[in-house]
């Protein structure tokens, strides 16, 4: 487990006669992850504090999820993934946190949310302005530029190490919800109408080409009885070699200096309207109202207000 310090990530104070934070809840679901809750903890709470993080444990017994440092703790006995299961249960879990939050987030544990500081000072501020009822973020891979990065320090920023992502709209996920929800296969869709906000998820799963394949052969490992679970997730099964294969292709596209990550101007602009556009159409196919497979066709560098953040 990485050492991290969260003395001073718990919930920030209000001066007199401000208006007190909005309750906001985070969850997260695990099994025998060791790299990557640290970092996510480490995140969230200094969003919404460390007592307003909810870690779903599906069965570890690796030892990852023994000390989450005052994060809350749901603790499930292990058994074969199913994704229809996981997403109802998370779904279930989160319109009963509604209950006593003003707003709850869910997402995977390699997932972090960014406010755009150009925009918002905070997530708070964010949530007061964006009125929608579930808010999709703009999401991005991390990549990893390997021969010049080298391997990720767990215990830095992750932005500092790491300065090239691709967007991708598997990652326009809707994460942030104020009303219940019944979530997709993957959280990639969900049951209502959504908005754009400038919030940004950054997808931290490939941002390290040793992590990655260590994680490639976990899942590879899980109990795949499920055939439509197996079908879905078949970029979680390939072997090593296919995977080094897209991991170098990836760090080949072109890249992109200068982009501002501006959601109000094009190319974010545009893409976004399209999105909402396809939502509002219906379904694409059986599952999603959104096309989940577009992929950039080059490497944006963070703007530089983004260094740091996550």
């Amino acid at each position: 487990m990485v050492p991290f310090d969260l003395d001073a990530q718990s919930s920030p104070s209000f001066a007199a006669g401000t208006a007190p934070r909005l309750r906001v809840a985070v969850v997260t679901m695990v099994y025998n992850e060791p790299v990557f809750p640290p970092i996510w903890l480490r995140h969230y709470a200094g969003l919404v504090g460390v007592e307003n993080c909810l870690v779903v444990d599906h069965g570890s017994d690796d030892g990852s999820t023994r000390d989450l440092r005052g994060a809350g703790t749901i603790r499930l006995p292990r058994t074969a993934l199913r994704e229809q299961e996981r997403c109802a249960f998370i779904s279930d879990l989160c319109r009963g946190l509604l209950r006593y939050h003003d707003a709850v987030i869910y997402t995977d544990v390699d997932e972090l949310l960014v406010v755009d500081p150009a925009r918002h000072g905070s997530l708070d501020a964010l949530l007061r302005q964006e009125q929608a009822p579930v808010i999709r973020a703009i999401g991005f891979n991390v990549r990893q530029l390997t021969g010049i990065e080298g391997p990720l320090d767990l215990a830095r920023p992750v932005s500092r190490q790491r300065r090239m992502v691709q967007l991708v709209t598997c990652m326009f996920k809707p994460l942030v919800v104020r009303e219940a929800v019944r979530w997709a296969p993957g959280f990639h869709d969900c049951d209502l109408p959504t908005a754009f906000a400038p919030l940004f998820l950054f997808h931290l799963r490939l941002a390290d080409r040793d992590i990655a394949l260590g994680r490639l052969a976990k899942t590879r490992a899980q109990d795949w009885s499920c055939p439509l679970d197996a079908a879905a997730a078949k970029h979680q099964l390939i072997p090593d070699a296919e995977m080094i294969a897209g991991l170098d292709r990836a760090v080949a596209l072109p890249r992109q200096h200068g982009m501002d990550f501006d959601i109000t101007e094009p190319p974010l602009r545009d893409l976004l309207a399209m999105i909402i556009a396809e939502e509002a159409q219906g379904l694409r196919d059986d599952i999603y109202r959104i096309g989940i497979n577009r992929a950039a066709a080059e490497l944006w560098a963070l703007p530089r207000r983004l260094v740091g953040t996550f």
